[in-house]
């Protein structure tokens, strides 16, 4: 359970490093990084049926999740990462 804390703190500063402009493109970085890290545990969830404590969905959830997380990533580079009026 500690991880699942761990994790939740993590991304709650990824999100507030982004607000702050100087942080934002090394915070987009590491954030599409952290959700490519993150993305092979998602896929073994889903696969292994694992349940998702208090969550209605359960592992169809993760199902979804895969194809929001290249939004994400497309998202974040597009918004943080990306220099402006680069294309």
């Amino acid at each position: 359970m500690p991880i699942i804390y761990a994790t939740g703190f993590l991304e709650v500063a990824i999100a507030a490093a982004l607000l702050v402009p100087r942080w934002s493109r090394p915070t987009g970085i590491f954030l599409i990084l952290y959700l490519i890290a993150i993305f092979p545990s998602n896929v073994y969830a889903a696969f292994r049926h694992v349940p998702m404590g208090g969550h209605a969905a359960g592992p169809k959830y993760l199902w979804v999740r895969a194809p929001l997380q290249v939004i994400l990533i497309a998202w974040t580079w597009c918004f943080a990462v990306r220099s402006p009026g680069s294309s």
